[in-house]
């Protein structure tokens, strides 16, 4: 924006990049003062635009989002509990106390059959380990067990992963007392 006050002979200039301002005696300076005004203009444009068009361009050739080779599976159930009878928990959990030495991680796997699931366990997103299992059917039940250290304070995640990588779900339970 270029605003002339004639009767102070000063020439505001606002630019992209901020303000200026230049004040002229006369007449003739003013029209010098612009052309050098409007050709930084354009070389700051023009040092805009070549990283905009880059930006552009590789956002046009990033890849598609990937998705699971199998839209249709799903995790019906997941959840930690403290025993497993007949491939059922038998009881829900979100957190543990220091007297529970170990803890179980069920899932209830729909479409995944002929592939490998897994389930990886994280300790305050550190990796604890992992466990691997080939689903037979339509309808598949897994578990896995980990010991606990009752001396251990802190997070669990499980993650439940198709053979891809792809996480299907993730759960969290707490381990010991929290610190206040």
């Amino acid at each position: 924006m270029v605003a002339v006050s004639e009767t102070l002979n000063i020439v505001w200039i606002f630019s992209v990049a901020g303000l200026a301002v230049m004040y002229t005696q006369s007449e003739k300076h003013r029209e010098p003062i612009m052309n050098h005004f409007l050709f930084g203009i354009r070389r700051q444009l023009r040092g805009l635009l070549i990283p905009l068009l880059l930006l552009s361009a590789t956002d046009l050739l990033a890849e598609e989002p990937q998705t699971s080779p199998v839209p249709d599976a799903y995790v019906a159930r997941a959840l930690f509990t403290t025993n497993i009878v007949d491939r059922e928990p038998v009881d829900q959990v979100v957190s543990v106390g220091e007297d529970q030495n170990s803890i179980y991680f069920f899932t209830d796997l729909r479409n995944l059959q002929g592939r490998v699931v897994t389930h990886r366990w994280e300790f305050e997103g550190q990796f604890m380990g992992e466990v691997k299992f080939h689903v037979d059917g339509p309808r598949w039940r897994v578990f896995s067990k980990k010991t606990l250290n009752p001396d251990v304070v802190g997070k669990w995640t499980v993650l439940v992963l198709d053979e891809s990588g792809w996480p299907l779900h993730a759960s969290i339970f707490m381990q010991g007392a929290p610190t206040e």
